[in-house]
């Protein structure tokens, strides 16, 4: 009989003992999943990133100098087409005056009416050698002309940019005052200067 009890304590001691095993194994699973693995992950970017690094700097060492070269060429070919295509849009000579037919023309054709169109007395110096010359409107109509107005106005040959815009209800519904500042590039000519 003692045999027997004997062998139920020690099977009971087995279980403590493998389930103490078992928490322990658990244990250590826990702490390198938490602990170990995340410090591992950020070692291996880590290493990825010195090796991109090292990438990077090989290819600087390894730059031709002559295709970086026609690189800046080609950016200044596109800078001097740039500056061209800006030029062609600034208004030519001492032609400011007229403009104010060409806006009512574009009024007219966008279905708008011109309450107002007066040119601002003051000019505007922009470096290095343009000026700004302005014209207030006063326009009259829907906004959907009026849209079309704006894009009447961007497809114009020269610069006309509107610097100040307004939009004020009238009494009759749909129908809107259309207050607004609209300038022009030009050359300075010595004696705007």
């Amino acid at each position: 009989m003692k045999k027997l009890s004997l062998g139920k304590s020690n099977s009971a001691n087995l279980k403590w003992y493998l389930l103490g095993i078992l928490g322990y194994v658990a244990l250590a699973a826990v702490f390198l999943y938490f602990f170990i693995l995340p410090e591992f992950q950020k070692y291996d970017k880590l290493i990825a990133g010195q090796i991109s690094m090292e990438g990077t700097y090989v290819d600087l060492v390894d730059l031709n100098i002559t295709s970086a070269i026609d690189s800046v060429k080609h950016q200044i070919d596109n800078l001097k087409q740039l500056r061209t295509q800006f030029e062609d849009r600034l208004l030519n000579g001492n032609n400011f005056n007229a403009l104010m037919p060409v806006i009512d023309n574009l009024s007219k054709k966008s279905n708008l009416t011109v309450a107002t169109l007066d040119p601002v007395k003051s000019v505007e110096t922009v470096k290095p050698k343009y000026i700004k010359r302005s014209i207030t409107a006063s326009l009259i109509g829907k906004y959907k002309n009026f849209i079309t107005f704006l894009g009447k106005l961007e497809a114009n040959p020269e610069w006309l940019l509107v610097e100040k815009l307004r939009i004020i209800p009238t009494k009759e519904s749909a129908i809107y005052r259309y207050n607004l500042i609209i300038s022009v590039l030009m050359e300075s000519s010595e004696d705007e200067k």
